[in-house]
């Protein structure tokens, strides 16, 4: 009960030997409760009153006692009951128990949340970025939930009772990209680079950002696009990130692809993870190309993503900045993967022969 305050006198019980009785507050005659017990025990001196709670008065009698033997002690003859008025205390509590911080009020696009009411309330809220879009409530209750939509914004809630009334207000927020990390298989990090060989592949997570909020209501894909290649890359193909398996197209064609829809989720500790890994890398293992390199090789591409809500119904939307991904393989021997915030280098001599962690 938070801050509770007391509000009007809307009732009075009489209790004696034979049972109890309910009166309304005109059974007072314009006395106060207080000045009403005093009455009471005016002509006996034995008597008192006494302000047991913020939403209950007694007045303390000897004689009127339920059972003949417990008149001499004081009893609650009468009682004087007030409304009580409290304050609102309004609190946010995710659906998703992941991140661990449920009680905040910014939520990802597609989470779920309940506002809790500490007291019965009626609710009002009316938004185009929630479902629910609309809640007017006629009969009491301690919470309410929504889900977000697939735009940003703020939603207004309000709570009220006769005395009072409170808001809250929830913020949603869009994914704003990605971030890549290494994966393991078991304990094994996904890389590929057999010794003194001149590819290399690595396996990489897929983290949507930012997580401090759960974005495990959308599903994510990757777009095609042609990659710019250097050195012993430049075929005088078109390249495309996803369409032509890495055989390359006739100059001039377009790459239009798009990649497996993927899911979002939070398993353990990882949070906003797009299911599965991304397999990132290249190089050469033509020999003849091998014995001539040049300096460097490289092969670049800028990847568009997009996202939207996991409803099929729903709209996507991209990330305003493409992600940065290269492979360059060097003269020495030496190659760079890297992709977004993640880069790796190995040497000619580093050694991680397993294939198996790929799959």
């Amino acid at each position: 009960m938070a801050n509770p305050k007391r509000g009007k006198l809307v009732s009075i019980i009489w209790r004696g030997n034979l049972g109890s009785y309910t009166y309304p507050p005109k059974e007072l005659q314009g006395l106060t409760p207080e000045q009403h017990c005093q009455k009471q025990y005016s002509q006996t001196g034995e008597g008192y009153f006494e302000k047991k709670n913020v939403g209950e008065d007694v007045c303390m009698l000897k004689t009127g006692g339920y059972f003949s033997e417990t008149r001499d002690k004081y009893l609650p003859v009468w009682s004087y009951y007030y409304e009580v008025i409290e304050d609102i205390v309004l609190t946010p509590q995710t659906v998703a128990t992941v991140p661990a911080n449920r009680k905040r009020t910014t939520i990802g696009v597609g989470e779920a949340i309940d506002i809790l009411s500490d007291i019965p309330v009626y609710w009002d809220m009316s938004s185009d970025l929630v479902v629910p879009n609309k809640v007017k409530t006629t009969a009491l209750s301690k919470s309410i939930r929504l889900t977000a939509l697939g735009k940003s914004g703020s939603v207004v809630i309000k709570a009220k009772t006769k005395y009072k009334e409170a808001s809250i207000t929830i913020k949603i927020i869009e994914p704003t990209g990605v971030k890549y990390e290494l994966d393991y298989k078991d304990d094994k990090p996904r890389i590929y680079h057999p010794k003194g060989g001149y590819e290399l592949v690595v396996g990489l997570r897929i983290i949507v950002q930012p997580v401090t909020v759960n974005f495990d209501g959308i599903v994510f894909q990757e777009l095609d696009s042609a990659a710019v290649c250097s050195g012993v890359f430049n075929d005088g193909k078109v390249h495309c990130h996803l369409a032509d398996g890495g055989k390359g197209k006739e100059p001039g064609k377009q790459c239009n692809g798009e990649g497996t829809i993927f899911p979002v989720i939070s398993t353990g500790f990882l949070l906003n993870r797009v299911k599965g890994f991304d397999m990132v890398g290249g190089g050469e293992n033509d020999p003849n190309k091998i014995k001539n390199l040049p300096a460097s090789s490289a092969m670049k591409l800028n990847i568009g993503i997009r996202w939207k809500l996991s409803k099929n119904t729903a709209t996507w939307k991209k990330f305003s900045q493409p992600v940065k991904q290269a492979v360059i393989l060097y003269k020495s021997g030496n190659i760079t993967v890297s992709k977004g915030n993640y880069s790796k280098t190995l040497t000619i001599n580093d050694s991680y022969p397993d294939k198996n962690v790929l799959w």
